[in-house]
């Protein structure tokens, strides 16, 4: 499994800190250091959301947002594809992703964060 993540964001940085030490099987890489692009994902898309790629079975499975970082659950052994799945499915997804969402857009108010964590440029605008 490999998270490509926006290492120009404090948060995102702080929290692959973190996710680094509970899933020490995944692959955590700054999307700078990811040919993204073989994966069909654009440099705006590795802005905005973290990414998990799965491989296996001949095939190449692309989870964004909370889909993310819930599959990153997988890498625990049967019980963690079990709640991955479980978190994956209606009506857990659907506030799994909305919590994504609001922490994605508001990722650069959190204390620890980066001016680059603004994606919406608002930052830049406040100064």
């Amino acid at each position: 499994m490999l998270f490509i993540y926006d290492a120009d964001c404090g948060f995102c940085t702080a929290a692959v800190s973190r996710l680094s030490r509970a899933f020490p099987r995944v692959e955590f890489r700054a999307s700078r250091e990811v040919d993204y692009a073989k994966f069909g994902l654009s440099r705006n898309d590795v802005r905005e959301r973290a990414y998990l790629i799965v491989r296996g079975a001949g095939r190449v499975e692309v989870r964004g947002g909370g889909q993310a970082i819930t599959g990153l659950l997988c890498s625990w052994g049967a019980g963690g594809r079990a709640l991955s799945w479980l978190l994956s499915r209606l009506p857990l997804r659907v506030p799994i992703e909305a919590v994504y969402r609001v922490t994605a857009r508001n990722r650069h108010r959190i204390p620890g964060a980066w001016a680059a964590c603004d994606s919406s440029g608002l930052a830049s605008k406040a100064k």
